[in-house]
């Protein structure tokens, strides 16, 4: 497959270094096949430097990777991030939406290839993937590292890093669209107003896996809409498992529809009650539950019929001795995608392809700044980008949303994304500016190749529209 496709990588420019206060990078240009139409784009990677407000007081210099097509200076740009936080752009970039993909070469995903991308959005936009401070090959300079790792502190770096792109790159009128992963989502969310505001022409996010309310997938006894938001996600889990009845079993989108009936209908008014509801009604929801999930209506009654998510995972594999996957509930045991052969062949195309070569460690997923995060200081309260969202919306009712979800996804559950997108309280005229649409996969549903495909051509189809 690979050797039956037209690629040409030419280095032109390696280890450019660039003026004070931008940074240095690799300049190289390529022709890669997508779907069988032939593309010219150039490249760059490297390092753009964050300054303050002299251009010699660098404070960050950031890695990133950008892909353009030359020939149309009025594409839109779209910047990408992963999550975490504490993630670097790995995943988004070479495994979802850059010209190139990682492709394991066996079983065990101990040997991986690079070959061209069929679900890339480059004939659409330039893009644009950037690591934040502590991942990838990014790096504070002169001040401590953790002063980046807050969700505030976040929000301000990517900011400075988009007008800096923009600036350095002559792309300041350009369309712009802001897609993230995860905890990448509240990025996308909470920069929306504030380069809006600033002229930036954000036409639209691309929020995969939501988490811009971060309360709505939080482990917590007390919040019945959690327990709800997380029904459907059971019910798919179980239905692909073959845990539920002959109706249910391996009809996937039939058993979310039931369950989200249900969870809406009658499981959220139940729990409601608290210690009100009735015991009989208490027994007969907990065999509705049982049905849609197949865990025994005994342990739903034991548990007040709230059975947090990691139990779930647990109790629905028991038989075999290990829960499902957090990113993905089709997967028996834990999966990790960003693998040490997965980086090493990345770090590989970095060098060999795109002309930039770098010593130091390549971090895909930085644990220190996870748990050295500062949440509490967005807004205050739980985090939550949610009033910056409904901001941006309405006062600039041309901006669109475009959620993406996999069904089988238990650490941003795509009911729950639902619930957060419907709260948003917007105006009846601006309602129908955000749509969301759910796949067969997990977390990273565009590892699954028919979600991949699907994935990519609602966003070429949603990113078209807004041109």
């Amino acid at each position: 497959m690979f050797a039956a496709t037209l690629f040409l990588s030419l280095v032109l420019n390696p280890a450019v270094a660039g003026p004070s206060g931008q940074g240095g990078w690799s300049e190289t240009e390529h022709d890669v096949v997508i779907r069988a139409k032939k593309f010219h784009y150039a490249a760059k990677t490297g390092y753009l430097n964050l300054t303050g407000e002299k251009e010699d007081d660098v404070q960050a210099r950031i890695f990133f990777t950008s892909y353009s097509i030359p020939s149309d200076p009025n594409r839109p740009i779209t910047f990408v991030w992963n999550g975490g936080p504490g993630a670097s752009s790995m995943l988004m970039h070479m495994r979802n939406l850059g010209p190139r993909k990682l492709v394991a070469l066996d079983d065990k995903q101990s040997k991986f290839g690079v070959e061209n991308n069929d679900n890339s959005l480059l004939p659409t936009t330039d893009l644009v993937f950037m690591d934040p401070v502590g991942t990838g090959f990014s790096k504070a300079v002169g001040v401590d590292e953790k002063s980046f790792w807050g969700a505030n502190e976040d929000l301000q770096a990517t900011q400075r890093f988009i007008q800096r792109y923009l600036e350095v790159t002559g792309r300041v009128k350009a369309p712009v669209f802001l897609a993230g992963e995860s905890y990448g989502t509240f990025r996308a969310a909470g920069l929306a107003y504030p380069l809006l505001q600033r002229g930036i022409d954000v036409r639209g996010l691309i929020l995969i896996s939501n988490a811009i309310r971060m309360s709505a997938h939080m482990a917590d006894s007390y919040n019945d809409a959690m327990y709800v938001g997380f029904l459907p996600t059971y019910t798919a889990t179980a239905a692909f498992h073959k845990k539920l009845g002959p109706e249910l079993n391996g009809n996937i989108q039939k058993a979310i529809s039931e369950s989200m009936r249900f969870a809406q209908s009658e499981y959220l008014p139940a729990l409601a009650k608290g210690d009100e509801l009735a015991p009989s009604e208490r027994k007969e929801l907990a065999k509705k539950l049982s049905a849609l999930t197949g865990i025994d209506a005994d342990t739903y009654e034991k548990s007040h019929l709230r059975l947090d998510p990691e139990r779930f995972r647990t109790l629905i594999t028991a038989s075999q001795h290990k829960p499902v996957d957090i990113y993905n509930g089709s997967l028996i045991g834990a999966f990790l995608p960003d693998s040490k052969p997965s980086i090493e062949r990345f770090r590989e195309y970095l060098d060999k392809e795109l002309g930039f070569t770098e010593q130091g460690e390549y971090i895909p997923l930085n644990i220190r700044a996870n748990a050295n995060w500062k949440w509490g200081s967005a807004l205050g309260g739980p985090p939550s980008v949610m009033d910056r969202l409904r901001t941006a919306l309405v006062k600039y009712p041309s901006l669109r949303v475009f959620v993406a979800q996999g069904c089988y996804d238990f650490a941003t559950p795509f009911f729950s994304s639902m619930y957060t997108m419907k709260h948003l309280g917007l105006p009846d005229e601006i309602k129908d500016h955000w749509q969301l649409k759910v796949y067969e996969g997990g977390h990273m549903m565009y590892l699954e190749p028919e979600a991949h495909v699907k994935l990519h051509d609602d966003l070429e189809q949603f990113m078209t529209s807004l041109k």
